[in-house]
């Protein structure tokens, strides 16, 4: 599977800790990778996030195990139902127009450009 978006891997501990926060408007994809499976490590916040975004959770087998559509701004815990390792944050609605689903797989080295 390919996402037609530019993707950016949040490699460093500035891009980790920063994700989406103080963007207005997203118009481009983040990754994270938490280095192994985790449920509750797996959480993320929208504190300082100006803007409505999806998040796509994947597990250490690349597949979609959850997916959570226009999340608001400053919502404080938002977990997925089963374990992931990796985080993918994209624009609101971005998960309908690529059809993630729950159980699908996703080639994570496709979608980073």
């Amino acid at each position: 599977m390919n996402i037609d978006i530019e993707i950016e891997k949040a490699d460093t501990f500035l891009k980790r800790l920063i994700g989406l926060m103080f963007k207005k408007e997203i118009n481009k994809g983040f990754l994270f990778d938490l280095g192994r499976e985790k449920k509750h490590g797996a959480a993320i916040h929208s504190f300082f996030v100006f803007s409505k975004f999806d998040a796509v959770f994947i597990n250490e087998k690349m597949e979609i195990v959850d997916v959570k559509k226009e999340i608001k701004p400053f919502k404080a815990y938002i977990k997925p139902k089963k374990q992931s390792r990796y985080i993918l944050e994209l624009p609101p609605g971005r998960t309908d127009e690529e059809k993630l689903k729950i159980g699908k797989k996703i080639d994570l080295q496709k979608i980073i450009k």
